[in-house]
């Protein structure tokens, strides 16, 4: 499923990034670990994201902040412009979608949170979407697939990489670039953002069956 099928976006949404890496052999995916809002003192592990603020439905306040967020983060000059000319490579790919504003709002949500909380740009232009979630009748959770990240030199990430000079501009990450084993989600992530990851562990193993199929 693709952004251009989904024909519902509220107004209160949260929306997570699956990003799949292989380190020595084993399939991994990109957590945080997150202060949680409401038990004092408890941590979460999360998959990457943030829910929506309406003020960055804005194209300009957007911008102003992805400008501010660059350079707090020491962004060279070529990754601020790979970066800039992928936001309007994805504004003109998702210009004729009737609820294009939706769609761009959804994607400046996951850049931004992910930037501040990861130091990665998530630069995929038509990720798969992995899960839509209905929370309740005014909030869903969107997770999304995305293969490509950039880091701030604009080089694309292999494998997260821990950076003890890496401080996340979002003050509740614990853990900024944690390796979650994919197939030990369950005693790892928040219960909330388990069954996207579920969903995409089956999606994988279909993919083997395709696989052994197609090889016979």
């Amino acid at each position: 499923m693709k952004l251009q099928h989904i024909d519902f976006f509220p107004d209160s949404f949260f929306v997570g990034a699956l990003f799949p890496f292989v380190e020595d052999g084993k399939l991994f995916l990109l957590s945080v670990q997150h202060l949680d809002k409401y038990k004092k003192g408890e941590v979460n592990t999360k998959l990457p994201g943030g829910s929506g603020d309406r003020r960055l439905a804005s194209e300009t306040k957007y911008f102003a902040r992805l400008e501010e967020v660059l350079e707090a983060l020491s962004f060279d000059r070529r990754a601020v412009l790979l970066i800039l000319n992928q936001e309007y490579s994805r504004r003109a790919q998702f210009e004729d979608h009737p609820l294009s504003d939706n769609v761009l709002w959804l994607f400046q949500t996951l850049v931004l949170k992910c930037l501040e909380a990861t130091g990665y740009y998530p630069a995929d232009l038509d990720p798969w979407v992995v899960d839509v979630v209905k929370r309740s009748d005014d909030h869903y959770q969107y997770f999304l697939e995305i293969k490509e990240w950039w880091d701030k030199h604009g080089d694309r990430v292999q494998i997260p990489q821990l950076d003890e000079e890496f401080v996340p501009l979002d003050k509740d990450i614990v853990v900024p670039r944690q390796k979650m084993p994919l197939l030990e989600f369950e005693e790892i992530l928040i219960e909330s953002h388990c069954r996207p990851v579920e969903f995409y562990l089956e999606h994988l193993k279909d993919k083997a069956r395709q696989a052994r199929k197609d090889g016979e």
